[in-house]
């Protein structure tokens, strides 16, 4: 399971396809599976919010196997364990 969650200057930032991308001080919680194989497939959205909003400062939540795998994500400002 991945959750991915952005806020943006206290609120929620809900964006439509095509419609207004927040970028002001966004920042974007990426919780992915404790599990090594499921975080190397998650890896795909993450690169894909990373392209969508270069702006965002990244925080990765994963499990202790697949904190490696995140380490040399561009954008990862800290990887915590859960």
């Amino acid at each position: 399971m991945v959750l991915a969650w952005a806020r943006s200057c206290d609120r929620i930032a809900r964006v439509q396809p095509g419609g207004h991308r927040p970028t002001r001080h966004m920042r974007i919680l990426f919780v992915t599976s404790n599990r090594l194989g499921d975080a190397v497939l998650s890896t795909g959205l993450l690169d894909h919010l990373i392209r969508m909003y270069p702006a965002a400062r990244i925080t990765i939540a994963c499990g202790p196997v697949a904190e490696g795998l995140f380490e040399l994500m561009p954008k990862r400002e800290r990887t915590f364990w859960i």
